[in-house]
């Protein structure tokens, strides 16, 4: 930034300086013509910021404006969209890019707070009631050396003896497990925790709730057949003098995923080429499940459940995102489409990742009674 401070032709002196920590000028001060380099540090929180830069000779004092515009750090090589979704770590298929090691939503008095690994595993998480000032920790995940959870845990007591306990086991090398016979597809939205559905290489799940006032045990099995079908055989009791139920179920794969299970209702579902779900009927396809056609993110676009029983009204809804695969616009409604019962806009701000820090959420009531309202989610990430 070039200038000249003169006073009838004599070199003036002037000052220079800025209103804003992120930006400096060098040099700060001189006599005369002087040229200016204005640094700045790199816009971590890649939200729009402005400085303005003042320079200032005598009674005369000139501004110039400094804008830093959105997503200006740089982002990272983001090849994992291109991965195989069930080879992509915990913090990849929760959506998440670079090296998080925490996360939480700040905006609650409550909330959970999840750890990852380096390797992007989900470690832990913890509950967090900040009104109470307590911590609690919610569950804990252990893995071997291939990377496979083996052993999930939340405790009621600090020793260790009562609690909630899943043991894995894994025997099926290679292939795509589905977890249940009745639910495969992981529906959540960006960034929020996402229930376990499909595990590779499972072959059993050993469940234990030892609670003092209740008891319960499960153990699931995975077995394949010669027509690359998957069996699920499951032993359940609940309380100690329970009488221990049993149940099987066949679920049908097809090119190395599972597509239906009659007996569970689950009429079809559909895969992108890198195993990213795109449509899921139950029901006997009177509900069906639409997911953004993306490699990107696992979403979903619309879901629809028509009025079979007569006794519920029909429930329709429409989700849309943005390049980054968080939603933008939730649209809920009964009867038809045309009958909003509610919409729901949401602005990001993103740090240099790509990972979204905050987030603006507008509601606004359709035909219902109702006000406009506005607020404002912080979502606070530590990066290794």
């Amino acid at each position: 930034m070039g200038f000249h401070a003169f006073v009838n032709e004599t070199p003036a002196a002037w000052t220079a300086s800025t209103d804003a920590d992120w930006c400096t000028v060098d040099p700060a001060s001189g006599t005369g013509q002087g040229e200016i380099n204005v640094i700045v540090q790199a816009n971590e929180i890649s939200r729009e910021r402005t400085a303005t830069v003042t320079i200032t000779s005598g009674d005369k004092k000139v501004t110039k404006s400094i804008k830093q515009s959105l997503n200006a750090g740089a982002l990272p090589a983001e090849s994992w969209f291109s991965t195989y979704y069930w080879e992509r770590t915990d913090r990849e298929q929760a959506g998440f890019r670079g090296p998080v090691k925490c996360w939480y939503d700040a905006h609650y008095t409550t909330f959970h707070k999840f750890y990852y690994d380096t390797a992007g595993h989900l470690v832990k998480d913890e509950y967090h009631d900040t009104e109470e000032g307590s911590v609690t920790l919610n569950w804990e995940h252990f893995y071997d050396d291939a990377g496979h959870r083996i052993k999930s845990q939340s405790l009621y007591d600090e020793g260790g003896q009562n609690g909630m306990f899943f043991t894995f086991e894994y025997e099926n090398k290679g292939k795509f497990v589905a977890t249940s016979p009745s639910v495969w597809v992981p529906i959540y939205v960006s960034g929020l925790d996402f229930p376990v559905t499909i595990f590779k290489d499972l072959s059993a799940i050993h469940y234990l709730d030892t609670s003092p006032a209740y008891y319960a045990k499960t153990d699931m099995t995975f077995v394949f057949g010669d027509d690359g079908n998957l069996t699920i055989m499951e032993e359940s009791q609940v309380g100690r003098d329970g009488e221990v139920q049993k149940s099987t179920n066949k679920v049908v794969y097809e090119n190395g995923y599972p597509v239906s299970c009659v007996e569970a209702g689950v009429m079809g579902v559909t895969y992108a080429a890198n195993g990213i779900p795109l449509t899921l009927s139950e029901r006997s396809g009177k509900k069906t499940w639409t997911f953004v056609k993306t490699d990107k993110m696992l979403l979903m676009e619309t879901m629809k459940e028509p009025n079979a029983s007569g006794m519920v009204a029909e429930y329709w809804s429409e989700y849309k995102y943005n390049a980054n695969g968080d939603e933008t616009e939730y649209k809920r409604a009964y009867f038809t489409p045309d009958d909003v019962y509610v919409n729901t806009y949401s602005l990001y701000f993103y740090d240099s990742y790509g990972n979204w820090i905050q987030r603006r959420e507008s509601i606004e009531p359709a035909f219902q009674k109702g006000e406009f309202s506005v607020s404002t989610v912080d979502r606070v990430i530590e990066y290794y």
